[in-house]
């Protein structure tokens, strides 16, 4: 037993020095700390509100559980509440650190823990839930009534946390000594997390992978910690101007989020922009995403080289119903080849297209699920990598677009997918775009296809160009005698 006057000493001496807390009696090896660690851990012990925008994987959840710890076990009676956007960033990253510190602590801590709560006594407890969307009110309702005389919130990848939590924490920060600590990696470019960093009440740390110390000395100094690997691989695949280096290397808020394929500044470009006239050759042809009817839309597209020259937008239509339209879409411009989705229903306009013989028209498919990719490095399906090419022609300033609020929004809406992605650039689910918009992004399918298979369009010469032009005259809707 230690000396109740003595063990006073020791723990004021720990509330002064949190990181002296970490190694004497957590699990934390000297070796193991690094200046930004030792910053946040100082800012809460300081500050009342701080706020951490950090790259990826640069200990913000070890960090952050030993602080809960920290604060927890020296000040009595304590409440500590975690909270993050989802059940498996609760218990499986912050609380599963928490745990991991408690269990292999060099002194017996005490109290008893499970998977989101350690419980010391009346008053006296830590807890971590997730702000679901469908329980986000009950949540904030009992969030506001956790008050106690010492206080800590931690909010775990406060960028995705709800609006409503982040009102309700205010009702806990305003007596006694509190403490609230907002941490993050910063993909949304607006938002209460991004507050945060134009609020003088907050001190604000922003965590670079170039301050770790694995990419410091070029090793693995701290395991998991990002280093000079990651920043490379991340710098080669989206480029050091991207949101996406920004916010996940550099811990930098994004000028648009950072799982955003293509910011609205390039949308917007690209809808303003003149033709771009910069080819040796042209190439004429449509691109055709394919509804059956319902609520869905068959968008047919008609493009000059890359630039959208016409647009037809058919709702509630069979398959059948709009394949004349097709072909009278196609002899409108003089075209040769129309790519078509290959997924789905789009195999059934494929069919009727290839069945009415035109050997004056090429019939690309453009099969997304298909794992037949060009560069196997760096995509699983070709889906990724159609739409990896739209970005790079809206990124080249090569594309030009027609102008409408529902199309912006589907291209803005489209979003990099890091989970389970295994190395590879991916896009998420269309499932998920259409949950978020409320319908199939048809419109900006349309226009992935053709960045997509651009380089499978052939070629239209001069004298060819002006016969196909001369044929609109005389077109008479029937795709079987065009």
């Amino acid at each position: 037993m230690i000396d109740p006057n003595k063990s006073a000493l020791i723990v004021k001496d720990y509330q002064k020095d949190p990181i002296k807390f970490f190694i004497d009696a957590l699990d934390v090896k000297q070796e193991l700390i690094w200046p930004k660690m030792v910053e946040i851990a100082e800012s809460v012990r300081d500050n009342k509100k701080t706020a951490v925008k950090a790259g990826h994987s640069v200990s913000k959840s070890f960090t952050s559980s030993r602080i809960a710890l920290w604060f927890l076990y020296n000040f009595y009676t304590s409440t500590v509440i975690t909270t993050a956007p989802s059940h498996v960033q609760v218990e499986d990253i912050l609380w599963r650190e928490i745990r991991s510190a408690h269990a292999k602590a060099r002194i017996p801590l005490g109290g008893k823990v499970t998977k989101t709560q350690i419980d010391l006594g009346e008053k006296w407890f830590a807890y971590g839930f997730a702000t679901k969307p469908d329980t986000v009110t009950q949540q904030a309702t009992r969030f506001q009534g956790f008050h106690n005389d010492h206080v800590l919130v931690i909010f775990d990848e406060a960028a995705g946390i709800d609006k409503l939590i982040w009102q309700s924490k205010d009702a806990l920060l305003t007596a006694g000594h509190c403490r609230f600590l907002a941490i993050g990696n910063p993909t949304i470019s607006k938002g209460d997390f991004a507050d945060c960093f134009k609020d003088k009440s907050f001190n604000k740390i922003t965590i670079s992978v170039k301050d770790t110390p694995n990419y410091k000395l070029g090793r693995e100094v701290i395991p998991g910690v990002s280093g000079r690997e990651y920043e490379q691989d991340t710098r080669e695949k989206y480029g050091i101007d991207s949101n996406y280096y920004k916010a996940r290397v550099l811990g930098e808020i994004p000028d648009d989020d950072a799982d955003n394929l293509i910011p609205v500044a390039w949308i917007e470009k690209a809808e303003m922009r003149e033709p771009y006239n910069n080819y040796k050759f042209t190439k004429k042809f449509l691109t055709v995403d394919v509804a059956d009817g319902g609520d869905d839309w068959t968008v047919i597209k008609a493009w000059d080289n890359k630039t959208e020259i016409d647009e037809q937008i058919l709702r509630g239509m069979k398959v059948e119903e709009c394949e004349p339209h097709v072909w009278r879409m196609l002899r409108k411009i003089g075209g040769n080849a129309i790519i078509v989705d290959g997924d789905g229903i789009g195999r059934v306009m494929i069919g009727l297209l290839k069945s009415a013989k035109d050997n004056d028209t090429e019939i690309i498919e453009f099969v997304g699920s298909s794992v037949d990719v060009r560069d196997s490095k760096l995509f699983q399906h070709r889906r990724s990598e159609g739409h990896w090419a739209m970005r790079q022609d809206f990124k080249d300033n090569i594309i030009s677009i027609s102008k409408s609020a529902e199309q912006r929004e589907e291209l803005s809406s489209i979003k990099l997918d890091d989970k389970e992605s295994r190395g590879f650039i991916k896009i998420e689910p269309k499932k998920n775009i259409k949950e978020r918009i409320g319908r199939s992004p048809n419109l900006s399918d349309a226009i992935m296809m053709m960045s997509a298979e651009f380089d499978k369009v052939p070629f239209i010469k001069k004298s060819e160009d002006k016969y196909r032009r001369n044929r609109v005259d005389d077109y008479s809707f029937n795709p079987n005698t065009c």
